[in-house]
């Protein structure tokens, strides 16, 4: 009766195993930026391509993939790429963007965002890359205005620019995917130089609760730059965690203004299935 016990078991979890493997395992292989460099040299208007690979790593092939291209966290582009077969199976996609500034970028390349597939981790469905972006030669200038003393005008009604860095959270905090218990998800940030001077070894801090969880030192953010700054972070209870990211923590940066240097969320964790 024990043996006929354990082969029932031992059958029920090899069931188990095939189950698992019975349903596609999408993850993004690769991910080129070209041209390359750091930082990237183009001329204005000039295009980026972001190409790579999709791979299966389970027995059932995944029908209609669908790959979305994101960019500081606005959706740029999305490509069928179609079906990739089971077991190492894999396909491709080309993406071509215009930056349309210099500065840095967060480059997302999400497959199968919307979990459509029922993809078994959906944990390596995600690649990012971060960017830099200089031009070679400076955009024509527009022509001078002809109004008799607009430009005389313009400069005393814009705003003094303070002469020190000026460090400020430029707009909401963001997470994706929605954060669900024991998954990876990440947690994104612009952190903005309002200032008239460059700020250097910019820290920046996340908490969640009371509990420190990222640290990142951002070397430079010039006068007048921004820098997107991205947290990974698995969620360990479901809830509504206080989270709060912080710049310049030990206040090492010379500033104008340090009330603008917080910001915080309470974004909603769902339990596993939930």
């Amino acid at each position: 009766m024990a043996k006929r016990r354990l082969f029932w078991i031992a059958g029920l979890l090899v069931l188990v195993a095939l189950a698992g493997y019975a349903r596609s395992d999408l993850s993004i292989a690769s991910v080129a930026i070209n041209p390359s460099g750091a930082p990237i040299l183009l001329e204005p208007g000039q295009a980026v391509t972001i190409s790579g690979s999709v791979q299966n790593n389970r027995l059932r092939g995944a029908l209609s993939v669908k790959v979305n291209l994101f960019v500081n966290d606005a959706l740029v582009s999305t490509q069928n790429i179609g079906r990739v077969g089971h077991f190492t199976g894999a396909g491709s996609f080309t993406f071509s963007w215009i930056p349309p500034r210099e500065g840095f970028f967060t480059i997302r390349v999400v497959a199968d965002q919307a979990n459509l597939l029922g993809d078994a981790s959906s944990g390596d469905n995600v690649a990012i890359r971060q960017i830099e972006v200089r031009y070679k030669s400076s955009p024509s200038a527009p022509p001078p205005s002809s109004a008799s003393g607009s430009a005389s005008a313009a400069a005393r009604e814009a705003p003094a620019v303070p002469e020190k860095a000026d460090l400020a959270v430029g707009r909401d905090l963001t997470v994706f995917p929605d954060p669900v218990v024991g998954k990876e998800c990440y947690l994104c940030v612009d952190v903005v130089n309002r200032g008239g001077k460059a700020a250097r070894e910019v820290d920046v801090m996340l908490k969640i609760g009371d509990a420190q969880r990222g640290y990142v030192t951002v070397k430079e953010i010039a006068a007048g730059g921004m820098r997107h700054v991205v947290f990974p972070w698995t969620p360990e209870v479901a809830g509504r965690p206080r989270v709060v990211v912080i710049l310049d923590p030990d206040n090492i940066v010379p500033e104008a203004r340090e009330a603008n240097n917080q910001a915080f969320m309470r974004p909603r964790v769902v339990p596993v299935g939930g």
